[in-house]
């Protein structure tokens, strides 16, 4: 679609509680530059298999976020590799 595509919404649903998540995002080229930053990032975790991401922040109550559920890496981050990550 090009340049007619200007926002985009985002839905996250929680398969622990079926909490939704759901956000408008507007498509600027600030947005697409932090985005591509990102992107080039999580492709350095996926050329070294052993590398760990950042973790997400405990949630509120103290708890990993509900997104680790998703993470390939949430046994190694979480069981393994406790101290080894910084939040």
């Amino acid at each position: 679609m090009g340049d007619q595509l200007t926002r985009a919404r985002i839905t996250y649903v929680s398969k622990d509680d079926l909490r939704v998540q759901d956000f408008e995002v507007e498509l600027t080229p600030e947005w697409e530059a932090k985005f591509e930053h990102k992107i080039a990032r999580l492709e350095l975790y996926r050329a070294d298999s052993t590398a760990l991401p950042l973790r997400l922040p405990l949630d509120g109550k103290g708890e990993r976020s509900w997104l680790c559920n998703y993470c390939s890496f949430a046994k190694k981050c979480w069981n393994e590799d406790q101290e080894g990550v910084e939040f």
